[in-house]
C-alpha cells in the first residue's frame, strides 16, 4: 500500500520536530550544566575568599583580650563599695547599702571572663558572685581630726592600686585631691577612679599619718 503523502509528510514533521526537541533539551542540558559548573566555581571562589579574610581568633588575640579585660577592671579586695542592683537574688533589701569586699573571683560561666565579688555589708550578711557592673565606689568623708583616716586607693591610670589620704572632694568638678603615701605626692584624680581603702596599709604607708 501506499503511503498517504499527508500522512508521510505529518510523519516526517513529527520525526523532525521530535528530533529538534531532542536536540534543544541537550543544549538546555549543556547549557544548564555550564551554569552549574560556574555558580559551584563562583560558590567556592566566594568561600575561598571569605576564609581568607576573615580574620580568626588566635590564642595570643584571645590572651591579648583578657588582659585588656583585666586591666580595665577596678576590683579589688578591701575596697568599700554600694551595691546598685535589685537582682541578686534574695537580697534586694541591700539596695544601696554599703559593704566591704572580701574577694574577687573570675565568673567562668561568663564568655568574657567577668569580675566577681563577695561583698559583707554592714549587718554582716555575705553576698556572694557580685557582677562588677552591680557596684560602684564608695569614698570617705574628708576630716582634718586625727581620728578620721580618709584611705583611699587608686583603681586606674597610671597610679593604678596606689594607696594615698584624700584631701579634698571636689564635687562639681567630679575630682578628688589625693597625697600618695609612697612619695607624698599630691594628685588629682577623678572620682571614679579612687574608693576607700578598708584593708591594712604597708609598712611604709603606715607611718604617713
Amino acid at each position: 500500500h501506499r503511503r498517504d503523502k499527508h500522512n508521510y509528510d505529518s510523519y516526517d514533521d513529527d520525526f523532525y520536530e521530535t528530533k529538534k526537541s531532542k536536540k534543544s533539551k541537550n543544549r538546555d542540558y549543556e547549557s544548564s550544566n555550564r551554569h552549574r559548573k560556574k555558580y559551584d566555581n563562583d560558590k567556592e571562589d566566594s568561600r575561598y575568599n571569605y576564609d581568607s579574610n576573615t580574620k580568626h581568633d588566635t590564642k595570643d588575640d584571645k590572651t591579648k583580650k583578657t588582659k585588656n579585660q583585666s586591666s580595665s577592671s577596678w576590683l579589688t579586695p578591701n575596697i568599700r563599695v554600694r551595691l546598685v542592683t535589685k537582682k541578686i537574688s534574695k537580697r534586694s533589701q541591700y539596695y544601696l547599702q554599703k559593704g566591704i569586699v572580701l574577694d574577687v573571683n573570675y565568673d567562668k560561666k561568663a564568655s568574657s571572663e567577668t569580675k566577681t565579688a563577695v561583698i559583707q555589708m554592714l549587718d554582716g550578711q555575705l553576698i556572694e558572685h557580685v557582677p562588677e557592673k552591680y557596684l560602684e565606689t564608695v569614698l570617705p568623708k574628708v576630716s582634718t581630726t586625727t581620728t578620721t583616716t580618709n584611705h583611699v586607693i587608686v583603681l586606674k591610670g597610671m597610679h593604678k592600686f596606689a594607696k594615698g589620704k584624700l584631701l579634698e572632694k571636689k564635687l562639681n568638678d567630679g575630682q578628688g585631691i589625693v597625697q600618695l603615701y609612697e612619695d607624698k605626692n599630691i594628685i588629682t584624680l577623678s572620682l571614679d577612679d579612687i574608693a576607700e581603702w578598708c584593708g591594712p596599709l604597708d609598712d611604709d604607708d603606715d607611718g604617713y599619718h
